[in-house]
């Protein structure tokens, strides 16, 4: 299990590394823990073996969070040096391969049916294009430290442009 962890999370790194300077100069660090204790991070840094994310404290924040919505920290200085932060972490659910019809009927839709809403889904968490169930099981949980600047930057342009969201 751990081996096919590191391999999604290296998936996961690759669309890191793809992201735009605008984008990355916005981020401190990106950083996934799985629910089996594996860790990795953007930029890479050492950790000590006794380190388990699955204890931190936005790991936690995540999973007690609605699936389909971003648990987020209050403004704090970085351990690393880079300023003050704000994290937001959302919970990844393990892929499942395509369920039997029998199994996409009623309310105990489980993972990779079809869906419009998130009540559709026994994980209720409805996302992706096509539209599909999350399987319940969780796989780890994504995270983002956004540096402060750049978090009251998109906060204050929200609120120029009218309230009408962050660009």
């Amino acid at each position: 299990e751990v081996r096919s962890t590191v391999w999604a999370s290296q998936l996961m790194q690759s669309s890191w590394l793809a992201r735009s300077a605008a984008t990355t100069a916005r981020i401190a660090w990106t950083y996934f823990g799985s629910a089996n204790g594996m860790w990795r991070s953007l930029p890479g840094s050492r950790s000590t073996r006794s380190y388990d994310p699955t204890q931190r404290p936005w790991y936690h924040r995540a999973l007690s969070n609605p699936p389909s919505l971003y648990a987020s920290s209050a403004v704090y200085a970085d351990a690393g040096g880079l300023g003050k932060v704000v994290t937001f972490a959302q919970t990844i659910f393990q892929t499942q391969s395509m369920s039997t019809a029998g199994v996409c009927t009623g309310m105990d839709r489980a993972g990779n049916c079809a869906c419009t809403a998130h009540s559709d889904c026994h994980s209720n968490y409805c996302y992706g294009s096509p539209m599909r169930c999350a399987n319940p099981k969780v796989a780890g949980v994504g995270a983002v430290d956004l540096r402060y600047t750049a978090f009251s930057g998109l906060v204050e342009s929200a609120f120029v442009s009218g309230g009408s969201g962050i660009p």
